[in-house]
């Protein structure tokens, strides 16, 4: 999840730059982030785990079957989980504070 917010900041650099907004202007379309195969491979979280804590508008989720069985059962849409998290996935991932 640390990987994804540090990604979903740069997607947010990139398509929030007045580079960006030019090439929209002419009709340019972004490639939004792909979250891929989130399904849950540990038993000990909960099943809908990944599909739970990406949620943020503009990505797509390649969620196995049995997972979007399962989110669709029980899963929760808590909002954005992931905007403004880049600085404490940093801290995550490495000791470069």
């Amino acid at each position: 999840m640390a990987n994804g917010a540090l990604a979903h900041a740069a997607f947010r650099e990139v398509f929030g730059s007045g580079r960006w907004a030019a090439l929209a202007a002419k009709g340019a379309q972004p490639q939004r982030p792909l979250w891929a195969s989130t399904g849950v491979k540990n038993k000990a979280y909960p099943d809908t785990l990944y599909v739970t804590e990406l949620v943020v508008a503009n990505t797509v989720n390649t969620m196995p079957e049995a997972t979007m069985k399962a989110f669709a059962d029980h899963g929760e849409v808590e909002g954005d989980r992931v905007t403004g998290l880049a600085d404490d996935a940093k801290g995550l991932l490495c000791s470069c504070r």
